[in-house]
């Protein structure tokens, strides 16, 4: 009977392997210390740690057809507290020759295809003055628990993408109180160039009126060394750029960038910069130090960070 059992057993594992070839799991880690001073004078150091794991799934069908789906947890802690992972809303497309429609939780066009940000410290930055505010005002997903009130549970993207080119286009259904909002991103790769346009007719939670954006992006990669670019137009708001750079220095990384990034507060000026060196530890692992300063507020970070 035991024997018996065992090869039950030995069977269920089996089949269910087969079943799960098209699943992956990968994600990534963090620890450190982040020290932030803000625009009226307060200081904080905290330590932060973040844990994601990602789970992708994908299949292929009849007929050139491909199917997946995408779910992200995050846990981990910030300023003093502590927050549980939950599953974040997930995504779900189907693919055929390069053209790609998806349903659910995700980047919307302008950050999925965003080229020229600075990636500072051991998080990659705050991402508002590193990409000239293009990480933190479009369309983006959900990470951990609930969306925002413009989404990302009613967005549906299109695209297609050929010999280093694409079109892609994502759009936030009018629910919940909040309004549609649409955003486009055309471009590619040439040789060692990379350029993205992108518009959205609206950005924000709730998509307000007057608050389209307008952004061309670009970036050469030269090996050892590379520079990038990118200006964004806020409508009734201003026009945030960023001039980066990175070079192979020490068997590491340091790159850094200078622009402006307008926050609407008289009281601050708009000027952003930030500097950063990474090193690489092999096996997706890297330290890495980094200090910005946008709109009068310095940020401050080392630490460790790893892939899987």
């Amino acid at each position: 009977m035991k024997k018996l059992l065992l090869a039950t057993t030995a069977l269920a594992l089996s089949a269910g392997l087969a079943h799960a070839q098209g699943v992956t799991i990968n994600g990534n880690g963090r620890m450190g210390l982040v020290y932030t001073r803000t625009a009226a004078g307060v200081s904080t150091t905290v330590m932060e740690n973040r844990l994601r794991l990602q789970f992708n799934v994908a299949i292929e069908a009849d007929h050139g057809l491909t199917f997946g789906a995408f779910v992200r947890t995050q846990s981990g802690m910030n300023n003093g507290l502590a927050y549980a992972g939950a599953l974040a809303s997930s995504r779900v497309w189907v693919e055929s020759n390069g053209l790609r429609l998806t349903f659910g939780n995700q980047d919307g066009a302008i950050q999925t295809r965003l080229v020229g940000a600075q990636t500072v410290g051991y998080t990659g930055g705050t991402f508002v003055g590193s990409s000239a505010g293009m990480f933190a005002i479009p369309q983006g997903q959900t990470s951990n628990g609930l969306p925002g009130p413009a989404g990302p549970n009613q967005r549906v993207a299109v695209q297609y993408q050929a010999n280093g080119y694409y079109v892609h286009v994502s759009h936030d259904r009018a629910w919940l109180g909040a309004n549609a909002g649409t955003e486009i991103a055309v471009g590619g790769t040439f040789g060692q160039f990379s350029v993205m346009a992108g518009y959205a007719n609206a950005s924000g939670a709730g998509y307000a009126a007057g608050t389209s954006i307008s952004t061309i992006a670009g970036a050469y990669n030269g090996g050892s060394w590379g520079v990038s670019a990118i200006v964004a137009r806020v409508e009734n708001t201003g026009t945030n750029w960023i001039i980066g750079g990175n070079v192979a220095l020490g068997g590491g990384t340091l790159n850094g960038y200078v622009g402006r990034y307008v926050d609407g507060v008289v009281a601050t000026n708009d000027n952003t910069y930030g500097l950063g060196y990474s090193y690489g530890l092999g096996g997706g692992a890297r330290v890495a130090a980094g200090i910005e300063r946008t709109n009068d507020a310095t940020r401050a970070e080392v630490g460790v960070a790893f892939n899987f």
